[in-house]
């Protein structure tokens, strides 16, 4: 399936996780892994139609929503101790 293809099913409330060999590809929001954290349509239908900047804001925030009961640090590789 086309990532296209899955993007397309989900907006229409299908959420499927995308095989491949790299272990494949979530939806947007993770609900294909994780139902519960399914969007409401009115935002599937936004994330669609949206550019690359608004995208990444909205994917920013279902990372938020699908993390929020873990200890996640983000780092750099500045920030990585030298050997």
């Amino acid at each position: 399936m086309t990532s296209n293809k899955q993007l397309a099913k989900w907006v229409n409330g299908e959420s499927i996780h995308r095989d491949g060999s790299d272990g494949g590809e979530c939806c947007p929001d993770f609900s294909c892994c994780r139902p519960d954290l399914l969007v409401p349509a009115n935002e599937r239908q936004l994330f669609a139609n949206s550019s690359s900047d608004v995208r990444y804001s909205l994917l920013m925030g279902y990372l938020s929503k699908a993390l929020a009961d873990k200890k996640v640090y983000i780092t750099s590789e500045d920030t990585w101790p030298k050997h």
